[in-house]
């Protein structure tokens, strides 16, 4: 009976107990989004292939015909003329030259002309402004004797002094010396209006002067603009019609390269951008900037035209950057000193004469290069040895079609006919080698290059959304790591962004271990999140670069 009374009061303890010490009530996790990590460069650079062209080309013309009597060769790079408000600031390379005999004569005839009209005026200024005045006054004076005459024989047929045929006589030869007068005066507005006329032809005469004497300036053709001159229509020595071109002229500095983007990769564009080139078998960038981003698609392939303009640069080929051959003197051509009949041993030596003589202090010389004859291999990039020789021009000329002006010499120096002459040593030059390599353009049109139209790419690491971070600065602050269940808190150093993605890094070495590729980052609700937090994920993103 005790045993069982005490059994119940032992469980009705346990009881009472058991209410006061009644276990927690456990909490929710918090719903999450996560984006799983991964190493990337968010905007990968776009590359395109761009065609180079022409930042500007012209066919260029004469105004005028003739017969051309000069004209450069394909490949010569001009000047520019430059004009302002009318005024040559700067006049320009030629570019062909016509024959101005034709020309002068005009200009000529038109001077004359007008030399005679204005002393035609002189005369006609000298009818009106004394001769005819001195006949009027001639001439009034006789109407003023006739006048008087007249009377008097009126009174003396009154008193029939004089007989009626007298009087009339004497009225007839007054009003003939009024008519006398009045044709005076009608001669003077006669004269005025032959000096209008005669002014009208001076005025006519002063045009045909100036169209003369613009005609004949239009014999030159100067290049409008600097460029290099890629084709001829015609040579020297041909006709030119007006309005017909004879050369094709190049701008190849700046130059311009055009790309076809898709409509997303141009919405990313601006003008002024700066993006960059490579060329076919070089690792080395050029730069370029967008100036100008088509407004419209192509209806044919809904690409947009993004135009790039470079600047272009003339470089030796084949020669590396740091090679000393960079700053050497340079030819870009060689003849051989030969006779009037090349390949023939008969009559003086001739030389090209603008290119290949030179004059100092001591006389006329040539730049010989040496250890070489006729019909040995000179390559391109060779370094070859030069010397100077001393020579006596003669009088003789051969003009091969306005390009070359060959001049005979009457002493050789010593040279035969298989010694190679360089072309085109600069004034000054005492050295005793030359280059021989001529500079090429970095950029040709036609060309076809490869363009990244983002220069800077980003660094290769994480990127997290703005809303993962639980930001303190622009430097630094939070995100919440999901790590079995649990939200860790992980402070993290922010090294920019690219568009709308951060680039982070773990502070410490605890961070580290748990921010690497395949962690997965809260992305909302982090200004609500505590350490240690209980979370669920209800959805995953995948980190997109």
């Amino acid at each position: 009976m005790k045993r069982t009374a005490l059994l119940a009061l032992l469980g009705a303890a346990l009881i009472a107990c058991g209410r006061r010490d009644k276990p927690k009530r456990l909490e929710h996790p918090r719903p999450v989004k996560v984006m799983e990590l991964k190493l990337m460069a968010p905007m990968r650079p776009v590359q395109v292939s761009g065609s180079v062209t022409p930042w500007r080309e012209e066919d260029i013309a004469f105004e005028v015909s003739g017969r051309i009597t000069m004209m450069v060769d394909r490949q010569t790079y001009l000047n520019g003329q430059w004009k302002k408000d009318g005024k040559i600031l700067h006049p320009g390379d030629v570019l062909a030259q016509l024959d101005t005999e034709p020309y002068q004569i005009k200009r000529d005839t038109a001077e004359a002309q007008l030399i005679v009209s204005r002393r035609e005026l002189v005369a006609a200024q000298v009818e009106l402004d004394k001769v005819l005045p001195a006949r009027r006054k001639a001439a009034t004076v006789q109407v003023t004797r006739a006048e008087a005459e007249l009377k008097r024989k009126t009174q003396a047929h009154r008193d029939s002094a004089v007989s009626e045929i007298e009087l009339i006589r004497s009225q007839a030869d007054r009003d003939g010396r009024l008519a006398d007068l009045e044709g005076i005066d009608a001669a003077s507005e006669q004269q005025k209006a032959k000096i209008e006329g005669i002014q009208a032809q001076i005025e006519a005469a002063e045009q045909d002067v100036r169209q003369a004497k613009y005609e004949l300036s239009l014999c030159t053709l100067y290049a409008p603009f600097d460029g290099e001159v890629s084709d001829l229509s015609t040579v020297a020595g041909g006709y030119a019609r007006a309005g017909s071109a004879v050369a094709h002229l190049i701008m190849m500095d700046p130059i311009k390269v055009d790309v076809a983007v898709a409509s997303d990769t141009a919405r990313g564009l601006g003008v002024g951008d700066t993006v960059n080139l490579y060329l076919p078998g070089d690792s080395e960038p050029k730069r370029a900037t967008i100036f100008q981003i088509a407004t419209a698609a192509d209806p044919a392939t809904r690409t947009f035209r993004v135009s790039l303009f470079a600047r272009n640069a003339r470089q030796l080929p084949g020669i590396p950057h740091d090679d000393p051959r960079q700053k050497a003197t340079r030819t870009g051509q060689f003849m051989y000193i030969d006779h009037e009949r090349f390949l023939s041993r008969e009559g003086p030596l001739f030389v090209e004469e603008n290119r290949c003589l030179r004059k100092d202090d001591k006389g006329w010389f040539v730049w010989h290069i040496t250890g070489y004859a006729r019909g040995d291999a000179v390559k391109t990039g060779s370094m070859l040895p030069v010397e100077k020789v001393y020579v006596k021009p003669g009088d003789r000329r051969i003009n091969r079609q306005g390009i070359m002006l060959f001049r005979s010499l009457d002493d050789a120096g010593g040279l035969d006919s298989s010694a190679l002459i360089a072309f085109d040593i600069p004034e000054g030059f005492a050295g005793t080698e030359v280059l021989l390599s001529q500079k090429q353009w970095m950029l040709l049109p036609g060309q076809i290059v490869s363009c990244v139209l983002q220069t800077d790419v980003p660094a290769k690491g994480l990127y997290v959304p703005m809303s993962a971070i639980e930001s303190r600065t622009q430097q630094a602050g939070y995100v919440f790591v999901h790590d079995d269940g649990t939200a860790r808190r992980v402070p993290v150093r922010i090294h920019g962004n690219v568009d709308a993605v951060f680039h982070i890094e773990a502070s410490d070495a605890a961070g580290k271990a748990l921010l690497k590729p395949g962690a997965q980052v809260i992305v909302d609700y982090v200004h609500f999140l505590r350490d240690g937090e209980a979370v669920k994920v209800t959805k995953t993103i995948q980190a997109k670069p």
